[in-house]
């Protein structure tokens, strides 16, 4: 009898730990928000919107960031992003920088802003926008994708671009009354527009960019009403071939015929000279561009 005593009691005792297990199991999940995470020190939020009113790292070990509203960095706070993070954007939303952004990835790990859908393509989000209060804004070694505008530049000069990807956006970079001084070393291709240019602008586009498989490469337009803000940007030492309309774009300019845009030694993707002027829109086409600057 003690024998079959303790058979029972073993296996009762067995059945009571199991039902414990199995309430702590259920205890758990119930506990678990897909929208944050734990790294084993803090937890830490995968699901962004509003503002970031304190200084803030996104760490590679809480990847994949969630933009599910539009989330804007505060004038004065800086948010920095490490290398290997993704950031999605569940929708028409866009990261506003009035502050500090560094998103600093390396060529095996870049930083990723892209759609959060399933099947993306341009328009699924709204881009990146930087404004007149930002400082300090660096992107380097980044893939921006899937947007509206890739990068738009307000107001400012305090941006620098290098080494990154734009890809499969309307346009890959918008400037408005915006002159950085360090665009540099970027692949940007597979864009309706590769770069647009507005009235008030004198950006520096130098150092072996790569400007190709765009609708247009490059888009500059002046102001068809007042010449001291005619955009003069500088756009030299780089690869600009094979965008499916034009390379370069220029029109819109008040007093054009006193303008020459400076867009001295790029590779055009030929040395044929007719070639080149083909893929050039500006002031040779007399016929149709008579607000068309000087390239």
């Amino acid at each position: 009898m003690s024998v079959v005593k303790s058979a029972t009691s073993l296996r009762y005792r067995s059945f009571l730990f199991i039902l414990l297990w199995l309430a702590c199991i259920s205890a758990a999940e119930a506990l678990v928000d897909d929208s944050l995470f734990s790294d084993g020190f803090e937890t830490i939020d995968r699901s962004w919107s509003g503002t970031i009113s304190q200084d803030t790292v996104w760490t590679l070990a809480g990847s994949t960031y969630i933009v599910d509203g539009d989330l804007t960095i505060a004038s004065g706070v800086k948010l920095t992003i490490q290398p290997g993070v993704r950031v999605e954007f569940s929708g028409n939303y866009r990261l506003i920088v009035d502050g500090t952004l560094l998103a600093q990835g390396t060529s095996a790990n870049p930083v990723v802003f892209t759609s959060g859908r399933a099947s993306p393509e341009s328009f699924d989000w709204n881009g990146i926008t930087v404004n007149s209060t930002a400082v300090g804004v660096v992107l380097d070694h980044v893939l921006l994708e899937y947007a509206a505008a890739g990068l738009t530049i307000n107001d400012t000069s305090a941006v620098e671009l290098s080494n990154s990807e734009l890809r499969n956006n309307d346009d890959g970079i918008h400037l408005v009354n915006a002159s950085p001084q360090v665009i540099r070393g970027n692949y940007i291709h597979t864009n309706s527009r590769g770069i647009v240019i507005w009235p008030g602008s004198s950006p520096l586009i130098s150092g072996g960019n790569e400007i190709t498989a765009n609708f247009d490469g490059i888009e500059v337009y002046g102001s068809s009403s007042n010449a001291a803000i005619n955009p003069q940007p500088v756009v030299v030492a780089n690869s600009i071939y094979d965008n499916i309309t034009f390379n370069y774009y220029a029109d819109g300019f008040a007093d054009a015929a006193d303008f020459i845009l400076d867009a001295r030694a790029n590779w055009w993707g030929t040395v044929d000279q007719v070639e080149i002027a083909q893929k050039i829109f500006d002031g040779f086409d007399v016929t149709s561009a008579i607000d068309a600057p000087w390239v």
